[in-house]
């Protein structure tokens, strides 16, 4: 192991940071890591990764090889160099294609870590992409890793379930949350359609108006379907009905979310949804879909949130509807959702698994391989149907709704 004597190690966690959950992760859990002795060095490489980059979340202490090359085996090409260059003893990828790519070219010494962060079947492919190369792959739940184990051939041992947590002392309940006055409800994510699921958000709305529910809607993030969601409320005449913030940082979401009695996330599919704990520990109850696995890893219903099904606006506004008109239960949740996680999902926690499974991959015996040679570097076929390809997008969810609901990704 290549470290200094205050150093545990160096660790390359490869990135293209976003507004998403995986860059919580790497903001939040790689933060802690580094408080416990570990060098983390952001990297992302090419023309595709680093065209994803958002500087609000990327800071300065990312690197972006080969900016603008969309060739994926030369980007990875030079993060073979970049490793060997900056004595690299564990790369993390986070679904990166050149880091999968770079894995073959890799010195035997450098250990790979790979996460999973979404229960869809891409995300898994590219999580046991290079399984004989890979120390351990993190997924978040039980379910990520019972579907590696059976679907992908994952050995038990190579799988570490590590759930998400939050500062909880970050979140205090909202001083001035009513529970007596109009309903207040919060989305908090990236606007898209295909895996949030928010052209929901106004048909739940119109249902909720029509039953004489007061509310308002506050929505917080951005994303490609954002004009196509305020056109839709704007339709429906529900305009004065919602806020539309954009993003939002931690310092001015928190108190709309400590204001907001409940959390809408009708998403299609998750993997463990960051936002869903950091709502619930402002003491925002969850209503949510029923995402096998994931979402009912940390809401259990009728105790401490709603789930529904995934795509019916018709359960997501009786639930609604039905706290609204008993407010007892809606405080009973809200103070139960913020129990769930206090004792349940700590950062503390997150990072300290994090560290071991750090540790343990860099006292492994290094991989009996000879590294092919940079030339040679080739962009892995991931398993898939090529039909899948040929769908329209409508199509595609309505399938993975109606897959959710058996239990299956796609």
């Amino acid at each position: 192991m290549v470290a200094t004597a205050r150093s545990k190690g160096r660790i390359a966690w490869c990135i293209s940071p976003v507004l998403s959950g995986v860059t919580t992760v790497y903001r939040v859990v790689g933060g802690g890591l580094r408080e416990r002795g570990w060098e983390i060095l952001g990297v992302t490489a090419g023309g595709e990764a680093s065209a994803k980059v958002d500087s609000r979340f990327a800071g300065d202490d990312l690197e972006v090889l080969a900016p603008g090359n969309p060739n994926v085996c030369l980007a990875a090409a030079e993060f073979v160099r970049w490793v060997g260059e900056r004595k690299i003893d564990l790369v993390f990828c986070a679904e990166q294609m050149f880091t999968l790519a770079a894995a073959p070219a890799l010195p035997a010494r450098v250990k790979l870590v790979t996460r999973s962060g979404t229960i869809t079947r891409r995300s898994y492919a590219m999580a046991a992409a290079c399984l004989s190369r890979t120390s351990k792959i993190i997924v978040e739940t039980p379910r990520q890793q019972s579907d590696l184990i059976r679907d992908w051939a994952v050995p038990p041992e190579k799988c570490a379930v590590i759930p998400g947590g939050v500062e909880i002392e970050t979140f205090t309940p909202g001083a001035v949350r009513d529970f007596q006055g109009s309903l207040r409800l919060a989305f908090l994510g990236r606007l898209d359609e295909n895996q949030k699921g928010v052209m929901l958000l106004p048909l739940i709305a119109r249902r909720l108006a029509a039953s004489g529910v007061e509310f308002h809607l506050d929505i917080i993030g951005e994303g490609g379907d954002g004009d196509r969601l305020r056109a839709a409320f704007g339709s429906a005449n529900l305009a004065d009905r919602v806020t539309f913030h954009g993003y939002l940082p931690r310092t001015k979401s928190i108190p709309l979310l400590q204001r907001a009695h409940l959390l809408l996330l009708p998403s299609r599919y998750e993997g463990h949804s960051w936002a869903l704990l950091e709502a619930m520990a402002c003491g925002c109850v969850p209503v949510v879909s029923r995402i096998a696995g994931g979402t009912d890893f940390v809401v259990e219903h009728g105790v401490n949130g709603m789930l529904c099904p995934a795509g019916s606006a018709a359960d997501f506004s009786l639930e609604i509807e039905k706290l609204s008109r008993n407010r007892k239960k809606l405080g009973d949740f809200s103070t139960a959702a913020r129990g769930t996680i206090r004792d349940r999902f700590s950062l503390d926690r997150v990072v300290r698994d994090h560290d071991l499974v750090f540790q343990e991959a860099l006292v492994q015996d290094p991989f009996e391989y000879t590294p092919i040679p940079v030339s040679e570097i080739r962009v892995p076929k991931l398993p898939g149907a090529a039909w899948r390809k040929l769908l329209p997008q409508g199509v595609k969810n309505y399938v993975r709704t109606w897959a959710e609901r058996f239990e299956r990704s796609v």
